[in-house]
């Protein structure tokens, strides 16, 4: 199953990814006070979407940077290019700014919660770490930033100091919500679930209305084997709040894994159309694509194209690409080329070597292509041989009903009436009937006892066309003709010798009689 997704005090980019700046971290009219033109031209323009409500986020960056280059210490204008730079997605150029933004102003909370946050979610939680205990060498009460630590301390791996963090916000804080909350983070990535739960319980009590908590409660039960019982807490952090990234992703997640294909595509296109940029709801959507069927194919890899458009070396998305074309699409030529591009883009990361599962993905997608080239070999003989037989077998069938139209023929040369009242033809005919219904069904395998049969019956031809031919001779030599009726019957002994005719009506009367 896809890593599922705990909610932290932490506050993520995601919290400000679209639509003007608000909020923690993201620049306040009242403070953008630098004089310079195109500073005011970049601000101007992000407070003024156009009228289908987009916001010209490249026009301010511009702006942003002209003011930049001209003031370079400015802390605010430093800002505004990164926050702007991120909206736009160019992360680099973002982090260059917020650290500019930071270098001239240490205190500036803004900066450090977007710098942190950034950092985190690139992987470098090491850096995030340290530019928080900068600043709390100045303030050290600052429990937001604390816990924000926590979270940086929790992703390096450093779980000892998490909870030390966890520990001294709530001897400062004691009914910090975050705090408990964050604990079951800690607790929970150190395979603690029952303490986990604890601190997720005692979170939820402080604040029943926190969606992150009752996401994190999901979690544990998913990891106690409850999975019932996690949905629910998924759908209560939802209801809470609509646009929770954290709870959608993980029922996403969790729908995928139960097969639940379209339920799992419905929460991971809503991340999609409230955060663009979140490569694990593309992800999500792309799998359930795949898993809805072959209609949907085309479209799941179109999805892949699209995420490694925003994160060109996407292990995830080559992985899944690569295995969509393999298994579904049979194309074995672009799952070997996105298997070759995730090994460009492995080249020189410490964790390239030759056990990397892509090598791996390699030998399977050439083994598949080779035993994939051997089955279409093999269909493709199976239809030669399938073809060959049919010929062979349409030649049986016309050679059977040449033979059976022969054997008929013959067998009506000998249907006289001598013969036929005999009943001597029955075993013919039924031959000739069952013949022709073997024919019908291509019942071949009757084909040879039927032209058995026919040589059988066949024999006796001879002897029956003796019969009718020596029935007909005797007609003509003693029958009605020669020694019949003619001769002795009614028309020459009979009736007009001593009938009606010579004696009768037409005769001389009986006076010329004597």
């Amino acid at each position: 199953m896809k890593n599922l997704t705990f909610s932290l005090a932490f506050l993520p980019l995601l919290l400000v990814a679209t639509g003007c700046p608000k909020g923690p971290g993201v620049p306040e009219v009242n403070e953008l006070m630098a004089p310079e033109d195109a500073f005011h031209a970049g601000v101007r323009i992000l407070q003024t979407p156009n009228k289908k409500d987009e916001i010209n986020y490249k026009g301010a960056l511009e702006a942003f940077e002209i003011a930049a280059t001209q003031q370079p210490d400015h802390a605010r204008v430093r800002f505004n290019a990164g926050w702007t730079s991120e909206r736009l997605g160019d992360f680099d150029n973002a982090l260059r700014h917020y650290r500019a933004a930071l270098k001239a102003d240490p205190n500036y909370k803004s900066a450090l919660f977007n710098l942190g946050a950034l950092l985190t979610s690139r992987g470098n939680p090491e850096e995030a770490a340290q530019h928080y205990t900068t600043y709390l060498q100045n303030d050290p009460n600052d429990v937001a930033i604390r816990n924000n630590l926590v979270e940086a301390y929790l992703l390096s791996g450093v779980y000892e100091a998490a909870i030390e963090e966890c520990q001294r916000i709530l001897l400062i804080d004691s009914k910090n919500t975050a705090a408990y909350r964050n604990l079951s983070q800690i607790y929970f990535a150190n395979n603690q679930s029952g303490m986990a739960m604890l601190a997720a319980e005692k979170a939820r009590l402080l604040n029943e209305s926190d969606p992150g908590i009752h996401n994190n409660i999901g979690l544990i039960h998913l990891e106690q084997g409850n999975e019932s019982a996690a949905i629910e807490a998924f759908r209560t952090a939802i209801k809470l709040d609509p646009n929770s990234l954290e709870s959608r992703l993980n029922l996403g997640w969790v729908a995928l894994h139960s097969g639940d294909y379209t339920l799992a595509n419905e929460h991971f296109t809503a991340v999609g159309k409230k955060y663009p940029e979140n490569v694990d709801a593309r992800l999500g959507m792309a799998v359930a694509l795949r898993g809805s069927g072959k209609d949907n194919y085309v479209q799941a890899a179109e999805l892949y194209d699209e995420i490694l458009n925003i994160d060109s070396c996407n292990g995830l998305a080559f992985r899944n690409a690569a295995t969509l074309q393999e298994m579904y699409l049979k194309d074995f030529k672009k799952a070997l080329g996105y298997l070759s591009s995730w090994q460009e883009c492995l080249i020189g990361t410490p964790d390239y070597g030759l056990d990397h599962p892509v090598h791996n993905l390699v030998k399977r997608v050439e083994s598949s292509e080779a035993e994939h080239e051997a089955e279409k070999a093999r269909i493709a003989e199976l239809a030669r041989q399938a073809e060959e037989l049919r010929k062979e077998q349409l030649n049986q069938l016309a050679q059977m009903k040449t033979e059976l139209d022969t054997f008929e023929a013959q067998v009506n040369e000998v249907r006289c009436d001598m013969v036929v009242e005999m009943g001597m033809l029955e075993d013919f005919d039924m031959v000739i009937e069952t013949g022709r219904d073997a024919v019908a069904a291509e019942e071949f395998a009757m084909f040879p006892q039927i032209t058995m049969f026919i040589g059988e019956l066949g024999s006796m031809l001879p002897d029956l066309a003796e019969m009718c031919g020596s029935m007909g001779g005797g007609e003509e030599a003693g029958g009605e003709e020669a020694g019949g009726e003619e001769a002795g019957g009614e028309e020459a002994g009979g009736e007009e010798a001593g009938g009606e005719e010579a004696g009768g009506e037409s005769a001389p009367s009986e006076g010329d009689g004597e």
